[in-house]
């Protein structure tokens, strides 16, 4: 499923469980067909999105400040990136816009994948355990610092 979240910023989460055929893909592969889903979506609104060359990682700063290969582009600038995590139960892309997307850029982006989109409500008992994993969890620096 692809969904779009906005708070404050707009970022979308795409889950592929494992045996669907995206979630087999190598990573860098995966996260190029992606974004050239999102940039066929973006050129379609007039966009003239490309895709960022590789980059020598050695040089590169902060994940936001610098665009990594794949990554979209508009006018020099980077407007889209993302993170992939992968398990055996299948793989979870989650990126970032720093420029308006449409609506519908979900539906958009299955279209392109050539998946069928369909909707899906979001259950306030599962917003709910999301709010609370935030507040026990993620904003609780000792969490975030273990390793």
């Amino acid at each position: 499923g692809i969904a779009v979240h906005r708070r404050g910023e707009v970022g979308l989460s795409a889950i592929f469980p494992y045996g669907a055929g995206w979630s087999e893909i190598a990573p860098l592969q995966f996260y190029r067909k992606f974004h050239q889903a999102i940039a066929a979506v973006f050129r379609k609104a007039g966009m003239a999105v490309e895709l960022a060359p590789a980059v020598d990682h050695a040089e590169t700063g902060p994940c936001w400040g610098q665009p990594v290969e794949s990554d979209l582009m508009l006018g020099g600038e980077k407007v889209c990136g993302g993170a992939l995590r992968r398990t055996r139960r299948g793989l979870l892309y989650q990126g970032m816009f720093n420029v308006e997307v449409a609506d519908d850029l979900a539906e958009q982006v299955a279209v392109q994948l050539g998946e069928e989109p369909s909707p899906f409500l979001i259950k306030r008992a599962w917003v709910e355990a999301a709010e609370k994993l935030v507040a026990e969890k993620y904003k609780n620096v000792e969490w975030t610092r273990r390793r």
